[in-house]
């Protein structure tokens, strides 16, 4: 879960009322979100799947021909191309470097759960491993990224 502690601008803007004011507020009134951003937000946490032979895809990671190529270097493997298909890293989709790695992570693990539900109710037959890999693991993370198991 994020912790709205963690999370800098709702802190300053807080502490700068004289009441102590909720994150859900924040958004509303200090944070200026608007439809588009919270849209786009919304197909991150809640993705839209396709299926490309045995794989089930992200469908914004799912184009054909990078399918065809990840399918002919894995040899087949459908777990390989999931992973290989099915990554993200955080720090360049939200183009911000991982300097705030706590915060980073709790994202990610909010996303992830996002995407463990999201899966069970569009395949509620299949078994899926979301994981994700923290900044201390990987540089360039965290990644978060799915695969049948």
């Amino acid at each position: 879960m994020v912790d709205p502690e963690h999370i800098p601008s709702f802190v300053e803007w807080r502490d700068q009322s004289a009441t102590d004011l909720s994150v859900w507020y924040f958004m509303s009134r200090g944070l200026q979100l608007n439809l588009d951003t919270l849209a786009v937000a919304a197909t991150l946490f809640a993705p839209s799947f396709v299926e490309r032979g045995r794989c089930v895809l992200l469908t914004a990671n799912s184009d054909e021909a990078d399918f065809e190529t990840w399918w002919q270097l894995s040899k087949g493997d459908s777990q390989a191309v999931e992973a290989q298909l099915n990554h993200v890293h955080l720090p360049d989709l939200l183009g911000v470097a991982a300097s705030d790695v706590r915060l980073l992570a709790e994202v990610a693990d909010a996303i992830a759960s996002s995407w463990r539900l999201a899966l069970r109710a569009a395949f509620p037959s299949r078994r899926f491993q979301v994981d994700v890999v923290s900044v201390e693991d990987d540089p360039s993370g965290p990644i978060v990224s799915f695969w049948q198991s």
